[in-house]
């Protein structure tokens, strides 16, 4: 059956509602739906990850990061040389952890301990996942773009449930993924970044990420990154975010008592 104009265009105004402009940086432009296949993730050379080296900008971060982290999983009741990391972190994040070429499994596991905000108060929808970096990272990649709280809470509840951890998601089928993500639109985007992003958490020696090569990874753009250098770096209180949400969260935040 034909369908007028009149009716595609209030068809296409209704759900231009539940849409918002995307974060400047965002750069990934590829909206165009092409035929999908059902095919499980591409998992990347681990070995390519081992002489990895973040630039040079980054390198007093990472280090001050890494200690940080240490200290975050020894508070959690990890003490240093009694646990089983390998095993830690297939119970956390999946058997498919142990595709990562990894000689240091404490390093693995700290370099994906999160350092949540050290004062609560100033719910943002990051804030419900600030303690888990992959689903922190998930969650950005899903919400981007997309103004309708409800349909954010809907999409997000049921993507974890059915993908709890990053192997879950590494298994999945395409069609299976976005017949979920389907209500939050740019379908080939989202699945890309959130593929992407799952491979290198799951094969990184050291998970790392940022905005410049070899860091980069698609999909995650300024918006992700400054979530995940606030929600899972502690780092809340050091910098004035780009985005206008994010930068009121640190504003606030700022005005709070450390440690409170």
């Amino acid at each position: 059956r034909r369908t007028s104009s009149r009716v595609r265009n209030l068809e296409n105004k209704e759900k231009a509602k539940d849409l918002r402009e995307l974060p400047q940086d965002w750069d990934e432009h590829d909206e165009n739906p092409r035929k999908r296949k059902q095919a499980p993730a591409q998992y990347q050379d681990p070995s390519e990850y081992l002489d990895l080296v973040p630039p040079l900008d980054m390198a007093d971060f990472l280090e001050t990061l890494a200690a940080r982290q240490k200290q975050q999983m020894q508070r959690d009741s990890w003490a240093e040389g009694k646990a089983d990391w390998k095993a830690f972190a297939i119970k956390k994040w999946g058997a498919l952890v142990k595709k990562s070429e990894c000689e240091d499994w404490e390093a693995f596991v700290c370099s994906r301990c999160s350092i949540p905000p050290d004062a609560e108060g100033y719910e943002l929808l990051q804030s419900r996942y600030c303690d888990d970096v992959w689903k922190l990272l998930m969650a950005c990649l899903l919400m981007s773009r997309v103004s309708s709280a409800p349909v954010k809470d809907k999409v997000l509840g049921e993507f974890f449930e059915t993908y709890p951890t990053p192997s879950h998601l590494s298994v999945a089928d395409d069609d299976d993924v976005l017949a979920i993500v389907h209500p939050l639109g740019l379908f080939d985007t989202r699945i890309r970044g959130m593929r992407e992003v799952t491979n290198r958490f799951l094969t990184m020696p050291k998970f790392m990420i940022g905005l410049k090569p070899p860091l980069k990874v698609y999909g995650v753009g300024q918006f992700g990154y400054e979530s995940y250098m606030i929600f899972c770096c502690g780092d809340g209180r050091n910098f004035t975010p780009e985005d206008k949400n994010l930068r009121a969260y640190t504003s606030w935040l700022k005005q709070q008592p450390a440690g409170g």
